[in-house]
């Protein structure tokens, strides 16, 4: 029978995680992360100018064929113009958040692929 060596260690080491910044090879979480917050005020810029003028768009749409619908077609440019102020704030904001979060993600895994890939 096998008897076990009393003098094995079982705890867990740990690692100073300063060291691994001078590792060759090694991957700096921070950076990632501050790449990603790098990238959030152009990416909600961004998506605020195409959130805002699709929802523009759909607004105008659907505020035109819902004022228009009751009258016939009279007061269509109204409901257009309603729907696109309200489309064009709603998708402004919505697109601004969106794209803050795409620009993050695009900042981060940008650099992560610096980083694995040394490019």
């Amino acid at each position: 029978m096998n008897a076990l060596n009393a003098s094995f260690d079982t705890s867990f080491h740990n690692i100073d995680a300063a060291l691994l910044a001078d590792v060759n090879g090694g991957f700096d979480f921070s950076k990632m992360v501050n790449a990603g917050n790098a990238n959030v005020a152009s990416g909600a810029t961004a998506g605020a100018a195409l959130g805002g003028t699709g929802g523009a768009i759909a607004g105008g749409i659907a505020g035109g064929t819902v004022a228009g619908a009751p009258t016939m077609g009279l007061g269509t440019v109204g409901g257009v113009l309603a729907g696109a102020a309200a489309g064009g704030t709603a998708g402004s904001a919505a697109g601004g958040a969106i794209g803050g979060g795409v620009g993050w993600v695009g900042g981060a895994a940008s650099n992560a692929w610096s980083q694995l890939t040394g490019r």
